[in-house]
Parts: C-alpha cells; sequence; structure tokens
C-alpha cells in the first residue's frame, strides 16, 4: 500500500543503504586497526591488566551492532518506508533493538574500563582514587538502569518491531534515549574532566603532555558525537518513517563508539612505542 501511495504521490525513492555500509564499515575497520595495535603492544610488553579484560570485551561485543547494521541495510534500512520490501521493517527494527540494548553495554564497557586505568596509575593519590571509585559506581549504576529500561521499552518485547501485536504498549522511547544520551555526555564529561588537573601538574615531558592532550581530544570527539546524537533523537519514537530517519543516529552511534574506543587503545599503543623504542636502543 505504501509503495502504491508513493508512486502516485511521487515520493522520494532516494536511498541511503551504500552510504551506511559505508560508513560503518570505515569506523569498524579503523578501530579495528587501533584494537590490533593495542593487542599487539600488550603482547610486547608483556602487561595485561583489568581495563584490557573490559574493553576486549567491549569490542568483542561492539561486533554485533556492526553486523546488525550490515544487515539491517542490505534489507533497506536507508531507505524510505515505501521502498521496504513486505515484512523488512520488521526484521530492521528487530535489528535495530537489538543494536540500541549493546550499544549501551559497549558504552559503559568503554568507560569503565578507562577508569579503571585512572585507578591503576593513579592507585598513591586517594582523593583521586576514591573519587575514582563513585565515578565508576555512578556509570554502572546509571548504565544498567538505561539498559533494563531499553530492554523493557516496550510490553511485549516483541511490540518494539511489530505493532500490529493486541495490547502491546511502550514507555516513551525517545525520553529513554535522551536519557541515554543525557548520560553519556555527563559520563564523558566527568571521565574528561577527572584526572585534568593531576595530570597537567605532575612532571612530564612536552611530548608525553601532548599525546595526553591528543587522547583527551579524541574523548572530546566523542562527547561531540554523543551531543550531535542527542540532537538526532527529536522524533526517535515517533517518526513513521524509521528505515530513513534514524541513519543520523546509526552515524553518530558508531563515531561515539570508535572514538571511545580508540581513545581507550592510545595509553597502552603509547607504552609499546616506549618499550620498543628502549629496546632499539639497548641493542644499538
Amino acid at each position: 500500500m505504501a509503495r502504491v501511495t508513493a508512486a502516485t504521490c511521487g515520493l522520494s525513492d532516494e536511498s541511503q543503504s551504500t552510504r551506511v555500509i559505508i560508513a560503518v564499515t570505515c569506523f569498524f575497520v579503523g578501530t579495528s586497526v587501533f584494537v590490533v595495535l593495542r593487542t599487539w603492544s600488550k603482547l610486547l610488553t608483556r602487561t595485561l591488566y583489568a581495563e584490557d579484560h573490559i574493553i576486549t570485551l567491549a569490542v568483542t561485543l561492539a561486533m554485533a551492532p556492526f553486523v546488525c547494521t550490515v544487515y539491517m541495510s542490505a534489507l533497506g534500512f536507508g531507505s524510505h518506508l515505501w521502498r521496504l520490501k513486505d515484512g523488512a521493517l520488521l526484521q530492521i527494527l528487530r535489528l535495530f533493538y537489538i543494536s540500541e540494548i549493546v550499544y549501551v553495554v559497549v558504552l559503559a564497557l568503554i568507560k569503565v574500563s578507562i577508569v579503571t586505568m585512572y585507578l591503576r596509575i593513579f592507585w598513591a593519590y586517594r582523593p583521586f582514587y576514591i573519587a575514582c571509585y563513585f565515578v565508576l559506581t555512578f556509570i554502572l549504576l546509571s548504565s544498567s538502569i538505561i539498559t533494563v529500561l531499553t530492554i523493557l521499552s516496550c510490553r511485549p518485547v516483541q511490540f518494539f518491531w511489530d505493532r500490529d501485536i493486541a495490547g502491546g504498549s511502550c514507555l516513551d522511547i525517545t525520553a529513554i534515549a535522551y536519557a541515554n544520551s543525557g548520560l553519556a555526555v555527563l559520563h564523558d564529561v566527568t571521565i574528561i574532566l577527572l584526572p585534568m588537573f593531576m595530570l597537567w601538574s605532575l612532571q612530564m615531558t612536552r611530548k608525553k603532555k601532548f599525546f595526553i592532550g591528543v587522547m583527551f581530544a579524541l574523548g572530546g570527539i566523542g562527547l561531540v558525537a554523543t551531543i550531535v546524537r542527542l540532537q538526532t533523537l527529536r522524533d526517535f519514537g515517533t517518526t513513521p518513517d524509521p528505515s530513513w530517519e534514524w541513519v543520523p543516529v546509526v552515524y553518530w552511534t558508531s563515531v561515539e563508539l570508535a572514538a571511545g574506543i580508540i581513545a581507550s587503545c592510545l595509553p597502552a599503543i603509547a607504552e609499546a612505542k616506549k618499550t620498543l623504542s628502549q629496546r632499539v636502543n639497548s641493542s644499538a
């Protein structure tokens, strides 16, 4: 019916599906390069800490949204509703539901990994150490609440993707999405500001301070991506054309996750570079 109406009214048949696949693939491959470098650095330095296990879990789980997005695009995500084949929207919404849940978990794990690294590095500074534990607890509790709300956003769960189920109902999905992104912004700002004054008060070379600045800049990119993503959620739960209107949400979700994972990998890569330089100099 939608296709007949679209043809009669001359509605747009534009598609963003290919662009979506290219964009998320580039982000995934780029992120994977840094993860491989991080793994190599751990083999080189023979060190493995709690944050390494956490980020490995995050990266492994992050494969799910990537695979779901590619499959969604193959089904027509990125196209207008009236261009989709029969039953495609139901499958797209089911995959999007899975991706949203995993996204919340992955984002939390990335931030937990970074704060865990703070705890390891600055364990001797008790006030900072205690502050990190408060931040860690806040991230875990707030992310757990958002995860549960996302999972149970509709009753029955299947009503999220199949609105033909009799008696089904949903919470305010847009409000949940806003709450998630709002908390993500708060988490990012806290994580960026938490160690800043301490780091710059320590005795470091300009080169090391510059590298730390780059790491914070990447965290800033993730923060900007979260804020922009927040702006794309205005009609998230009410749009009649989700296969088209949700594309910006997917774009900025990819940027947000990629920036967070890359930022978490940089310290380990820097340590490997330092170890490699020392070995080269000692053998010279």
